[in-house]
């Protein structure tokens, strides 16, 4: 059975350092999502490529959360729902095809999961 987390903080830990360092840090949070992945007993190809897509969630959540660092009005927060809604999608998706490709019955609730 895949190992979907409801809440994964170091996402969210990767998403505010890479925010507030800059994208030169991503390849430290690549490396840490390979570890964690490998640990789940896949192989380093699958957690190779799932570490992939946790990058993709990372960037893409940076580059549209980067114009609202300002967090002086309330403006600043909505311009923050683009990036928690969209940035996802990457690494759910990219995650739940490799749990499929490698037979870890992945389902679209395990995307559903991952996508929250």
């Amino acid at each position: 059975m895949p190992q979907v987390s409801l809440v994964w903080m170091p996402s969210g830990i990767a998403a505010a350092v890479l925010l507030r360092f800059g994208a030169a840090l991503s390849p430290g949070a690549w490396l840490g999502a390979f570890a964690i992945n490998c640990g789940t007993g896949f192989g380093a190809p699958a957690s190779a490529v799932i570490a992939c897509g946790n990058i993709l969630e990372l960037r893409l959540a940076v580059r549209l959360m980067a114009p609202s660092r300002r967090w002086r009005r309330l403006g600043d927060y909505v311009r923050l729902l683009p990036g928690v809604l969209i940035a996802p999608l990457p690494a759910a998706t990219v995650g739940t095809v490799v749990l499929t490709v490698a037979n870890a019955d992945a389902s679209s609730s395990a995307w559903r999961t991952w996508l929250i």
